[in-house]
């Protein structure tokens, strides 16, 4: 979003509810009647039988599966990353939620010279490219 300059200045501009940015996973689907997003836990996982068991007990069957684990942000684990992240003065940026992400791009905008951090955290992250 960042590097790629899709938060540049035309998309500044835009709301994240048009659709320009952001939209319900829900759409991303629509378009593929015969696919099931399931939203719940996967209890069990029976590979060789194309076969796993959801939270509330309903077996579902499958010719072919994505799955995607889904992972949690958790500011609050890094001592100080929440306060500096909602600080508007604060040159501490991310680009994994949509407020930080802007901020982030204001940051790389506004950088003239200087010294710049980065930090690429151990595998396995969410985008190995986006550090």
């Amino acid at each position: 979003m960042v590097g790629g300059g899709c938060l540049g200045d035309a998309a500044q501009t835009k709301q994240k509810e048009d659709g320009f940015i952001c939209r319900p996973q829900s759409e991303l689907f629509a378009v593929k009647p015969d696919i099931k997003w399931c939203k719940q836990a996967v209890t069990s996982f029976n590979p060789d039988q194309n076969q796993f068991k959801l939270a509330d007990g309903t077996d579902v069957t499958y010719e072919y599966m994505v799955v995607a684990p889904g992972l949690e942000l958790r500011w609050d684990m890094i001592k100080g990353a929440r306060e500096a992240l909602d600080d508007e003065s604060c040159p501490v940026g991310s680009i994994y939620s949509l407020e930080s992400a802007y901020k982030t791009n204001q940051m790389k905008c506004n950088f003239k010279k200087g010294k710049a951090i980065f930090m690429l955290p151990t595998m396995p992250i969410k985008c190995g490219g986006a550090p």
